[in-house]
Protein backbone atom coordinates (compact mmCIF):
# COMPACT_ATOMS: atom_id res chain seq x y z
CA UNK A 1 0.00 0.00 0.00
CA UNK A 2 3.11 2.35 0.98
CA UNK A 3 4.43 1.43 -2.12
CA UNK A 4 1.46 2.18 -4.10
CA UNK A 5 0.38 5.17 -2.34
CA UNK A 6 4.11 6.67 -2.91
CA UNK A 7 4.17 5.90 -6.41
CA UNK A 8 0.61 7.29 -7.34
CA UNK A 9 1.84 10.47 -5.13
CA UNK A 10 5.38 10.63 -7.30
CA UNK A 11 3.35 10.43 -10.75
CA UNK A 12 1.08 13.35 -9.46
CA UNK A 13 -2.17 11.35 -9.30
CA UNK A 14 -4.80 11.78 -6.93
CA UNK A 15 -4.90 10.05 -3.83
CA UNK A 16 -7.76 8.33 -3.33
CA UNK A 17 -8.02 6.93 0.55
CA UNK A 18 -10.97 5.21 0.03
CA UNK A 19 -9.51 3.44 -3.16
CA UNK A 20 -6.93 2.08 -0.53
CA UNK A 21 -8.58 1.47 2.80
CA UNK A 22 -10.99 -0.65 0.57
CA UNK A 23 -8.22 -2.38 -1.41
CA UNK A 24 -5.71 -3.08 1.02
CA UNK A 25 -8.91 -4.09 3.89
CA UNK A 26 -10.67 -6.08 1.50
CA UNK A 27 -7.08 -8.10 0.85
CA UNK A 28 -6.36 -8.21 4.61
CA UNK A 29 -9.51 -9.34 5.40
CA UNK A 30 -9.90 -12.29 2.59
CA UNK A 31 -6.16 -13.34 4.54
CA UNK A 32 -7.42 -13.30 7.56
CA UNK A 33 -10.08 -15.45 6.57
CA UNK A 34 -8.32 -18.10 5.37
CA UNK A 35 -5.81 -18.08 8.26
CA UNK A 36 -8.55 -18.67 10.15
CA UNK A 37 -9.72 -21.47 8.50
CA UNK A 38 -6.28 -22.84 8.36
CA UNK A 39 -6.18 -22.48 12.29
CA UNK A 40 -9.50 -24.08 12.77
CA UNK A 41 -8.80 -26.69 10.73
CA UNK A 42 -6.09 -27.44 12.40
CA UNK A 43 -7.19 -27.21 16.09
CA UNK A 44 -10.28 -29.90 14.89
CA UNK A 45 -7.20 -32.34 14.13
CA UNK A 46 -5.29 -31.40 17.56
CA UNK A 47 -8.83 -32.14 19.41
CA UNK A 48 -9.26 -35.26 17.70
CA UNK A 49 -6.01 -36.29 18.12
CA UNK A 50 -6.01 -35.74 21.55
CA UNK A 51 -9.83 -37.41 22.31
CA UNK A 52 -7.98 -40.35 20.46
CA UNK A 53 -5.49 -40.68 23.69
CA UNK A 54 -8.21 -40.39 26.45
CA UNK A 55 -7.25 -36.43 26.80
CA UNK A 56 -10.05 -33.56 26.58
CA UNK A 57 -10.44 -31.61 23.56
CA UNK A 58 -10.04 -28.46 25.74
CA UNK A 59 -6.50 -28.85 25.32
CA UNK A 60 -6.67 -27.82 21.74
CA UNK A 61 -8.14 -24.22 22.65
CA UNK A 62 -4.92 -22.78 24.17
CA UNK A 63 -4.08 -22.47 20.08
CA UNK A 64 -7.11 -20.71 19.37
CA UNK A 65 -6.34 -18.02 22.35
CA UNK A 66 -2.50 -17.78 20.83
CA UNK A 67 -4.06 -17.38 17.09
CA UNK A 68 -6.59 -14.61 18.85
CA UNK A 69 -3.99 -12.87 20.79
CA UNK A 70 -1.41 -12.68 17.78
CA UNK A 71 -4.03 -11.53 15.73
CA UNK A 72 -4.80 -8.75 17.95
CA UNK A 73 -1.50 -7.52 18.65
CA UNK A 74 -0.28 -7.74 14.90
CA UNK A 75 -3.31 -5.67 14.39
CA UNK A 76 -2.55 -3.35 16.71
CA UNK A 77 0.63 -2.89 15.48
CA UNK A 78 -0.30 -2.34 12.06
CA UNK A 79 -3.09 0.55 12.81
CA UNK A 80 0.05 2.02 14.94
CA UNK A 81 2.48 2.12 11.01
CA UNK A 82 -0.67 3.07 9.40
CA UNK A 83 -1.09 6.40 11.91
CA UNK A 84 2.37 6.83 11.66
CA UNK A 85 2.24 7.14 8.14
CA UNK A 86 -1.13 9.40 7.80
CA UNK A 87 0.50 11.97 10.43
CA UNK A 88 3.03 12.63 8.21
CA UNK A 89 1.52 13.14 5.25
Amino acid sequence: AKAEYTAQKNNGEKISYGYFYRKYMDAAMSLEQSITSAVNAVVKLVEAELKANGYSSEHAQIYVKYYEKTKEDLRSELMSKVKQVVTSL
